[in-house]
C-alpha cells in the first residue's frame, strides 16, 4: 500500500548575528510554512485573535510596502546623497544600472585588459586604478552600455 506524503510549502526566514561562542558572522534560518491566503475580514480577525488593531496594523504595513515597491519601480523622482551620504535635493537624472549586473564585468575587463593584480597581498592601489580604467574604457563603449543598460532593467 502506497503512502501519500503532504508537502507543505515553506518560505525561508534568515536572520544574521555575531555567534556568542565562536565571535563569527552566522547566518540562520528557519522554513516556515506559508501562510494560506486570508478569505474573509472575518477569517482574518479569527486568525489574529479579533485584534482589530493588529490587523489594521497589518493592513497598513502592507499598504506602505506597496507604495515603497510602487515608488521603487518609477524612474523619476530620485534625489542623491552627497559624499556625506547626506541627502541632498538634487534630483538624479542619469540611468541607474544594476550593480550586480555592472560590477562582475568591471572585474572581467580589469583582468583582461588593465592588469588587474590577483592574489593576496596585492597593490590595493592598483587593484582600484585597474577597476577604474575598466570602469572609464565601458562607460565610453556605446555598445557595451546599451547591454548593461538591458541586462540592468531585466534584473529589476
Amino acid at each position: 500500500m502506497a503512502t501519500s506524503q503532504v508537502v507543505v510549502e515553506t518560505v525561508r526566514v534568515t536572520k544574521g548575528g555575531l555567534s556568542s561562542e565562536t565571535f563569527e558572522d552566522v547566518t540562520l534560518y528557519k522554513d516556515i510554512p506559508v501562510v494560506s491566503p486570508v478569505t474573509s475580514l472575518d477569517d482574518a480577525m479569527a486568525r489574529l485573535g479579533n485584534d482589530t488593531a493588529k490587523l489594521f496594523a497589518i493592513i497598513t504595513e502592507g499598504i506602505q510596502s506597496e507604495a515603497k515597491e510602487s515608488a521603487r519601480k518609477a524612474t523619476d523622482g530620485w534625489l542623491t546623497f552627497d559624499e556625506n551620504e547626506k541627502p541632498t535635493s538634487e534630483v538624479f537624472t542619469g540611468n541607474l544600472l544594476a550593480s550586480e549586473v555592472v560590477n562582475p564585468i568591471v572585474l572581467q575587463f580589469a583582468k583582461l585588459m588593465f592588469d588587474f593584480p590577483e592574489g593576496k597581498g596585492s597593490d590595493p592601489d592598483k587593484k582600484r586604478a585597474s577597476k577604474q580604467a575598466a570602469r572609464d574604457y565601458i562607460k565610453n563603449d556605446a555598445k557595451l552600455m546599451e547591454g548593461l543598460r538591458k541586462k540592468s532593467a531585466e534584473a529589476k
